[in-house]
């Protein structure tokens, strides 16, 4: 489990306050790479410095790079011994290794989950091994590869309607499944859900890749100071390669997802944790998280979170506009989106006579959000029409705002469950159908 020190914990609460300066970046040693992990995180403790052509684990031989976070890099791998791919994530030195033991309790189990054991949508933990490097002792673990995440899918198309019933209720009964074997996923955002490859990918060579999706895009690491690198950083940096399809491009067949990155994943019933240690999205997180950040967080947020990419899954960008914004801004347009806190929350928002008046009310002087139908047919159903995309019926489309409004309940407590997503009426008139026809 992962805990907060005392200064990021104080950087955490600054960042929550109206007009606070961002936290300090700490000065760069090297020349700036774009689309890269940050380079001064090759160093003890941190990343493993990886080079394409390294075998690691005494099979695992490095092809390009699939993408990288705070806490791992993650690499296309040929496996020598079984001749197929495998997406090799190794983790920072410091990190707390911890998704290995996950992934295994969740997929040794279907429970929940009525999917072929091939089809669970989690990542399919292959293979478990460390590797010693400049940086320390790295755990790293080999998975099936996939195309990309959701995000980069999206990020300029729009999924087919039918394609984004099938994404969502997959994306529902991933969290079901999670939840059902006692953990909350704590980081449910579309960057950690993934669209697998076709297992046809298997019968390309790696030359056959190359030529098809790119050679290794790579650049030179070199120090502002001009002295010579340190083993602990690799000789030049890799940006991730593209393996994926325009989300307007993808059917519900191929749209088949993993929900990955359990990093932040715990069992409330073990190690319960508190709004200070959630370190998901802004854009994605629960109001009692940045209201009552000393307080427990569970299953419940994990569904604020699922309504919040469902809506991105069917639309073209966040509910929850993030951009520039403080955590107040934020829950100024929770208010204006969804209605007034419930009074102990509406007591902890230290902020609120800055955005509200004494009767509640909007002050002037300031952008107000639409309330959540004239929103859903300004941001999903007029880009869907620009698009030349389906549209939401009007049957469908209640359904839907329905399912949207119990799951972003300012209380928790009143948030259906993962089990009670799926058995709404939006997923079994809709989503759900269409999940089984793909």
């Amino acid at each position: 489990m992962r805990h907060l020190s005392r200064p990021l914990l104080q950087s955490f609460r600054a960042l929550c306050s109206r007009g606070s300066r961002p936290p300090v970046t700490p000065k760069r040693t090297y020349e700036w790479i774009d689309s890269l992990e940050s380079l001064e995180d090759y160093r003890p403790g941190g990343y493993h410095p990886v080079v394409i052509g390294d075998i690691l684990g005494d099979r695992y031989r490095i092809i390009n790079k699939l993408g990288f976070g705070s806490y791992s890099t993650i690499w296309l791998a040929r496996d020598d011994q079984r001749g197929v791919y495998a997406s090799v994530k190794i983790s920072t030195a410091d990190s707390v290794a911890s998704e290995a033991a996950i992934l295994q309790d969740i997929s040794n189990s279907s429970s929940g989950c009525n999917d072929h054991p091939r089809e669970i949508p989690i990542p399919t933990l292959r293979h478990q091994f460390s590797i010693d490097g400049p940086n320390g002792t790295h755990q790293a673990y080999a998975m099936t590869p996939a195309r990309c995440s959701i995000s980069d899918a999206c990020s300029s198309t729009l999924f087919p309607l039918e394609t984004a019933r099938a994404v969502a209720a997959q994306l529902a009964s991933a969290v079901h499944l999670v939840h059902s074997r006692g953990y909350v996923h704590g980081d449910i955002h579309l960057g950690n859900v993934l669209i697998r490859l076709p297992s046809s990918f298997d019968d390309y060579t790696p030359e056959e890749i190359s030529r098809q999706f790119g050679p290794p895009q790579t650049a030179p690491v070199v120090r502002l100071d001009g002295q010579p690198l340190s083993p602990s950083v690799p000789p030049y940096g890799v940006t991730p390669m593209w393996l994926g399809k325009r989300a307007k491009d993808l059917s519900p067949t191929e749209a088949r997802i993993l929900l990955s990155d359990f990093g932040e994943a715990f069992k409330p019933s073990i190690e319960p944790r508190i709004g200070e240690q959630c370190h998901a999205p802004l854009p994605v997180t629960p109001p009692e998280i940045l209201l009552e950040p000393e307080q427990r967080f569970s299953y419940p947020s994990d569904i604020w979170s699922l309504a919040c990419a469902i809506w991105s899954i069917v639309g073209p960008r966040p509910i929850i506009d993030a951009t520039l914004a403080t955590c107040d801004d934020v829950i100024s347009q929770m208010v204006d989106i969804l209605g007034p806190l419930p009074p102990n929350l509406y007591a902890k928002w230290e902020s609120r006579l800055e955005y509200l008046d004494e009767a509640g009310r909007p002050k002037g002087g300031r952008h107000v959000y639409p309330d959540l139908a004239t929103l859903f047919q300004h941001d999903i159903q007029h880009p869907r029409i620009r698009d030349g995309m389906t549209t939401l019926s009007d049957e469908e489309t209640d359904a839907l705002i329905h399912l949207l409004r119990r799951m972003l309940a300012f209380n928790p407590a009143d948030r259906p469950t993962a089990a009670e997503v799926l058995e709404s009426e939006w997923m079994i008139q809709w989503a759900r159908p269409e999940r089984s026809r793909s």
